[in-house]
């Protein structure tokens, strides 16, 4: 009966052995894979003012000037958008009602908080570095 014992305790010491060498597990930091197309300046963005701001900030209207030939160069002239802290941009902020600009107050535009796809689309405009493309 010694030799089965001893082939069983064998057989359960390979078995821990194998079993806790086995059971290695090696933590992998996941990356954040970031498939966001560039945002369109000319494309996306000048009809987003078009639509919402166009009203008051046209050329020879309240600074800063959204018309599509001048939105570009307005916005670089007034510092509008931070791409190292999009958050923080001003054009971000007067949008979300977080900030104001000289002496204006409160959301832009007046008539009301423009859709949340609107905004999403300008920060992330933003964050891709603001480019006039």
């Amino acid at each position: 009966m010694k030799p089965l014992h001893n082939k069983f305790s064998v057989f359960l010491i390979l078995s821990l052995f194998f079993f806790w060498t086995g059971c290695e597990y090696e933590y992998v930091k996941p990356v954040k894979v970031v498939t966001t197309t560039p945002i369109s300046f000319s494309n996306e963005i000048v009809p987003i003012f078009t639509a919402n701001c166009i009203g008051c900030h046209k050329t020879g209207g309240t600074p800063p000037d959204f018309s599509a030939t001048n939105a570009y160069q307005s916005i670089q002239t007034k510092a509008l958008t931070d791409t190292l802290n999009p958050e923080s941009s001003l054009l971000y902020q007067r949008i979300t009602k977080t900030g104001t600009i000289g002496s204006a107050k409160g959301i832009m535009p007046p008539s009301g908080k423009m859709p949340d796809s609107n905004i999403s689309l300008i920060l992330t405009w933003i964050k891709q570095g603001a480019k006039n493309n």
